[in-house]
């Protein structure tokens, strides 16, 4: 369900897609039944919206786990990338091999596991991750962390605003 949802549905990472967003994600799918009957189905909360957690709540779980582990562990993609990276010693430090911008399955394994990821399923997301089936993961696989980076920023700029604003309330009482 995973790999469907990054691949067919939720395209620009905003966790929920549209009744239109469905019904492109289960034409590319091959999909020839009534997907707006299919669509009120799933929606049970008849917000016009689904969620990963309405279509499969484990794998909600693993995903939403794994991109707050992200969050907390890298600045950015590349950062991300680099931990993965295969390298070799050179004259002056560690020195990207020629497949520096790819990453495969147990590289990918390796590298979470090796900076504190424990919340296994690396081959489900792993796998989800590659979209375009290749056998690994490049930069514009992986673009989604930057999304999440960016929510959380707003996320903690809303908290201190609002934690500013009960203060100066609180001040001016």
């Amino acid at each position: 369900a995973l790999r469907a949802w990054l691949r067919h549905f939720d395209v620009n990472n905003d966790q929920r897609i549209s009744q239109m967003e469905f019904g492109r994600g289960m034409r590319r799918m091959g999909y020839q039944g009534d997907v707006n009957h299919l669509f009120s189905s799933l929606d049970g909360d008849h917000s016009g919206e689904l969620s990963l957690e309405e279509i499969d709540a484990s794998q909600a779980m693993i995903w939403r786990r794994f991109r707050a582990w992200c969050v907390e562990t890298f600045e950015t993609v590349h950062d991300m990338m680099n931990v993965m990276r295969p390298r070799r010693p050179s004259g002056q430090g560690l020195r990207r091999l020629p497949e520096e911008d790819r990453v495969s399955l147990a590289q990918f394994t390796d590298g979470l596991q090796r900076v504190g990821w424990d919340g296994g399923f690396e081959e489900i997301l792993f796998y989800s991750f590659d979209i375009d089936d290749r056998g690994f993961l490049e930069p514009y696989n992986l673009r989604w962390l930057e999304v999440e980076v960016r929510r959380q920023r707003r996320k903690e700029a809303a908290k201190r605003r609002a934690a500013q604003d009960t203060k100066a309330r609180a001040y001016n009482w």
